[in-house]
């Protein structure tokens, strides 16, 4: 059973994780943010929408209305939380790395990359679906060395020194039973600057 509150739009999950680590989105208009990361108008107002109905933003003015986040850094990220979901979509295993390097590491590579957990020699990657169809890397659904996460969202934008941004990487290993990957989660986000 699907849970109605966890179906949030995947481009109304990025803006929210976006103005959390990369830079304030307060005071754009639909127009402007659809232009900023090269998105449909249509799927930009859709998220915009989605985010007012939750009351995550508000939208001030007349025609051309500017949006603004309800709260701020740790508060935003709290009121959110609940509809937040997993980034990644889909797992896919491959010996092939030759076209990962220029995307964003993923997983306990990441993990280890902010945290005092030690690092896998399986590698982690995250990909958007129209970026991996790009690339030509031969996937498998069951057998591989490595392994290929297809986000639902570009991880590229939110991406920190080659590897994907902390509260998606929370996000994506929150259900994760290992008690080590547990505590070095809550880790992260206890040192997460708001």
């Amino acid at each position: 059973v699907v849970n109605e509150d966890r179906n949030i739009p995947a481009f109304s999950q990025f803006l929210i994780l976006y103005h959390l680590q990369k830079e304030k989105l307060d005071g754009l208009t639909t127009r402007e943010v659809a232009d900023k990361f090269s998105i449909s108008y249509t799927h930009t107002n859709r998220a915009i929408r989605w985010l007012v109905e939750k009351a995550l933003i508000t939208l001030e003015g007349g025609k051309e209305k500017t949006m603004f986040f309800s709260a701020s850094g740790k508060v935003l990220f709290e009121r959110a939380h609940a509809f937040l979901i997993s980034p990644v979509e889909q797992v896919l295993f491959t010996d092939d790395t030759s076209d990962c390097e220029s995307v964003c590491h993923s997983g306990v590579n990441a993990l280890s990359a902010y945290t005092m957990l030690n690092d896998e020699e399986r590698r982690y990657f995250a990909f958007s679906r129209n970026r991996f169809k790009e690339t030509g890397i031969h996937a498998d659904k069951q057998y591989g060395t490595n392994v290929i996460e297809i986000w639902r969202y570009d991880p590229l934008p939110l991406s920190l020194d080659g590897n994907v941004d902390k509260l998606s990487l929370y996000l994506s290993m929150r259900d994760d039973q290992d008690e080590r990957i547990q505590i070095e989660l809550e880790q992260l986000i206890g040192t997460m600057i708001w």
